[in-house]
């Protein structure tokens, strides 16, 4: 893209951006203020084009709608940033072989730091099975969490015949190729379940049978979490979870908040893929779900333009690690 840091987007669709945003209202009604500015990002895929301002001139620039869009970055980094602090990204929580290679190469050095950021912004999810070799690291040694259950939260599930069939057919594309045998015995069982409730409508979900390690590391001492708007699915899980945790502090923005519903199936329609939930958490009759809100950071860092150059969340997080 013909793009360079600083430059401005003065117009949308030939409106300014006063004019958007009572154009487009309808992305910025269901957040709340300190959100909105992330709404853009949809605002600015459903637009036709873009004019943008550079330090040298004025351009239309036409939004695609026909190439796939990526971050262009690998799903997983991992390394020191000094003798104190060990820094982990995770874009998603797709692909097995990226966490067996964290637990591969960086769990001796993870445990000799004293310091732990894992940087989940971003991270569009996956299945909160694949991040399960991360929880040893936020745990205190004899952390009253130890051998307790991961996954607290009540839900529901809807199996009509259509949501199982999807979803079986999701498991099976997710049980092949994987090399974890916990993992495979994970999505046996789940797909069994399935089968076994087709069409028996709205069930109580059964208590996941996942625990947390029986004991935690003394180091890292500390651990780190980024967040954003963007942390969303697996990765919101992972995060309640840390949330719980005395290591564990929470640095950035809410994150997206879309954990009310979840399981989602797949349906192929050929020119579009439709994604849509198929269980639905109890916290919601109970007033404290998570839309619109998301889990809120322990440490609440607003985004500024100054996000553009420089990672402001990655700098708070580095400052706070070494000053305790």
């Amino acid at each position: 893209m013909p793009f360079s840091k600083g430059d401005e987007i003065v117009a949308v669709d030939s409106y300014t951006i006063e004019r958007a945003t009572d154009r487009f209202a309808v992305f910025f009604n269901s957040d709340p203020p300190d959100r909105q500015s992330e709404a853009w990002e949809n605002v600015i895929a459903n637009a036709d084009a873009i004019t943008v301002r550079t330090q040298k001139e004025i351009f239309d620039y036409p939004i695609r709608t026909d190439i796939e869009r990526g971050s262009g970055e690998p799903s997983c980094i991992y390394k020191p940033l000094d003798r104190e602090i060990y820094y982990i990204k995770l874009t998603n929580f797709f692909d097995e072989q990226d966490i067996s290679s964290i637990m591969e190469y960086a769990s001796k050095e993870i445990v000799c730091t004293k310091n732990l950021i894992i940087d989940l912004r971003n991270n569009c999810g996956g299945n909160d099975i694949e991040f399960l070799p991360l929880l040893k690291f936020l745990l205190k040694e004899h952390d009253p969490m130890c051998g307790k259950p991961v996954f607290l939260g009540e839900d529901e599930i809807l199996y009509t015949e259509r949501n199982v069939d999807e979803r079986v057919k999701y498991m099976q594309d997710c049980l092949e190729g994987q090399t974890s045998e916990e993992i495979r015995k994970y999505f046996v069982k789940q797909i069994k379940e399935q089968k076994q409730n087709r069409g028996k409508g709205f069930l109580p979900a059964k208590p996941d049978e996942f625990l947390f390690p029986e004991n935690g590391t003394e180091m890292p001492e500390k651990v780190a979490i980024l967040i954003d708007h963007d942390c969303a699915s697996s990765a919101e899980s992972l995060v309640e979870i840390a949330s719980r945790l005395q290591k564990v502090v929470l640095i950035g923005r809410p994150t997206m908040g879309i954990n009310d519903y979840s399981n989602l199936a797949r349906f192929d329609f050929g020119e579009y893929v439709l994604h849509y939930p198929t269980s639905r958490s109890k916290a919601i009759d109970e007033g404290s779900g998570t839309r619109g809100k998301g889990i809120v950071p322990d440490i609440y860092v607003p985004w500024t333009p100054k996000h553009i150059f420089e990672d402001v969340d990655l700098s708070v997080a580095i400052d706070l690690l070494t000053k305790e």
